[in-house]
């Protein structure tokens, strides 16, 4: 799997890298060790996320290199464009499902690639208590330093 998602890589420059640190990303997140959510977050659920969490982007090997490979800017309409990655992304995942047929990761994986957002963090606070539970909240806010750590 990591092999497809560094195939995103190959064809995005700016997604260099990324992959992996996505993957240490979900590692972060330490709801777990806060006791949170144990019947939900259970061992096998995380290894789940994080082997998952690489595939993400995989719905842009069907986004147009014009697009894609864009330097600078995209404009508005070019913007909406790219968000289809997210379902394509599901698309590409729900034929990997489709053709196993067996209970795995890959649900996870298409859960994440149609609902990430890089831009998270900052929904996630402004959501505390609102559509967050405020508890899962207060663990993120204790280790969110720890991701800028990754990025660097």
């Amino acid at each position: 799997m990591i092999s497809l998602a560094e195939l995103v890589e190959c064809r995005d420059e700016e997604t260099g890298g990324y992959v992996n640190r996505t993957a240490e990303y979900a590692r972060i997140l330490e709801i777990v060790e806060a006791g949170l959510y144990r019947d939900i977050l259970t061992p096998e659920y995380i290894k789940d996320i994080v082997r998952s969490a690489p595939l993400h982007d995989v719905g842009k090997i069907g986004i147009n290199d014009a697009t894609l490979l864009k330097a600078g800017s995209l404009d508005n309409e070019e913007f909406e464009y790219m968000k289809n990655h997210s379902v394509l992304g599901v698309q590409a995942l729900q034929k990997m499902i489709n053709e196993t047929n067996v209970d795995s990761f890959l649900y996870t994986a298409k859960h994440i690639a149609y609902y990430h957002h890089k831009k998270a963090i900052e929904i996630i606070m402004q959501g505390k208590g609102k559509g967050f539970d405020p508890n899962i909240i207060d663990v993120f806010e204790k280790i969110s330093y720890k991701f800028k750590n990754v990025s660097a």
